[in-house]
């Protein structure tokens, strides 16, 4: 028998200083921002290039052609690299599920969580083989990741981007669809200087517990980190 074949969509953007975490960024500054937001392109590529049967494919946000040669060069060897589409959010989500509309099942997902483990994207997949749709609700009221099993182009209509209500809404507009959708376990993001709090401290609780380190590109960075003074 043939397998399933399922598509998993990251969504990330080029690693340049001043356009990528731009809250962190007021934190540590331009360059190593862009420096700690490439560890987690690659910890999180690192992981979910591993799982069987599916296809990876990395869809990025507008750049120069030296910007998306930079993300480019720290992306795993055979991973495609596309552009997104789209001049909202909800637009290049609602185009990236269109571009695998003859698939079994796709699933999109961030670059913001580094320490996310690929059981949960695996998990994903095994929701779609009974649900239209699955959501990973983020801590900050978001979503870490967005599975279909067909294309949805009404489902981001009328969205608040970049707010706490974002999944709130994306459930409300399934329930209008008609679509039956599946919730993961949270997961955080790091978006905010607190969260990098959350993620040392999350890092030393598995580095305790004798735990393999799940980010291991973000982790040898977080020991250089130095936060600029205000003075």
């Amino acid at each position: 028998m043939r397998p399933v074949e399922r598509r998993l969509i990251v969504l990330a953007r080029p690693p340049v200083p001043g356009k990528v975490k731009t809250r962190l960024s007021e934190h540590l500054g331009p360059e190593q921002t862009a420096r700690l937001y490439a560890c987690f392109v690659r910890d999180t590529l690192g992981k979910l290039v591993t799982l069987v049967h599916t296809h990876v494919a990395v869809y990025h946000t507008p750049g120069s052609p030296e910007e998306v040669r930079t993300l480019e060069s720290i992306l795993p060897p055979g991973v495609p690299l596309r552009p997104q589409r789209g001049h909202t959010f909800g637009a290049r989500l609602s185009d990236a599920l269109g571009d695998c509309a003859q698939c079994s099942a796709t699933v999109l997902v961030g670059t913001d969580s580094p320490t996310l483990p690929a059981e949960l994207v695996h998990q994903a997949f095994d929701a779609l083989r009974h649900r239209d749709i699955v959501l990973g609700p983020a801590t900050d009221g978001g979503y870490y990741l967005l599975g279909a099993r067909a294309a949805a182009p009404n489902l981001f209509r009328g969205i608040r981007w970049s707010t706490s209500a974002v999944l709130a809404q994306t459930v409300e507009r399934c329930r209008e669809l008609g679509l039956r959708p599946a919730a993961l376990p949270p997961w955080y993001d790091v978006d905010e200087p607190d969260d990098l709090d959350v993620l040392r401290g999350h890092l030393l609780a598995l580095e305790a517990a004798g735990e393999q380190c799940p980010c291991p590109y973000t982790s040898a960075l977080l020991g250089e980190l130095v936060v600029p003074s205000d003075t």
